[in-house]
């Protein structure tokens, strides 16, 4: 199990305010979001979803 770290949480809020993000994205993302305020843990598997996240938009946070 994996508990996201504050430089994940934050990661994650970037992310979500990229408008090309679909919504299975976002609802990940909200997901990480929640477990990281709250004490949840989540599946690795979310983690590999944001970090495929960072590389895939990586050109619109570098301009956020």
């Amino acid at each position: 199990m994996w508990k996201p770290t504050k430089s994940e949480y934050q990661l994650a809020e970037k992310l979500l305010n990229v408008h090309a993000i679909s919504p299975t994205e976002r609802d990940t993302l909200n997901e990480i979001k929640y477990a990281y305020e709250n004490p949840v843990e989540l599946d690795w598997l979310q983690r590999a979803v944001l970090m495929a996240l960072e590389q895939k938009y990586k050109g619109q946070l570098a301009e956020m």
